[in-house]
């Protein structure tokens, strides 16, 4: 989903591991400013926020270390 926006915006790019890493303190969901922006719905754009599986997934994939894999 965060894809569709964000292929190759500079500084919240998700076009690669590298560039999203960039938005992610591993191990630590509530310091990392992508799963803030998703938790507290300011994206995607548009408020709707994402379905809660979703949300946990980003947080499951942060809090475990956000390996590339």
């Amino acid at each position: 989903m965060c894809q569709y926006c964000h292929m190759s915006v500079p500084g919240v790019s998700f076009g690669s591991h590298s560039e999203a890493i960039k938005l992610v303190v591993p191990g630590s969901p509530e310091g990392s400013r992508l799963y803030e922006m998703v938790r507290t719905r300011r994206m995607p754009k548009g408020g709707f926020g994402l379905p809660p599986e979703q949300l946990q997934a980003i947080h499951d994939w942060i809090k475990s270390g956000a390996k590339d894999d």
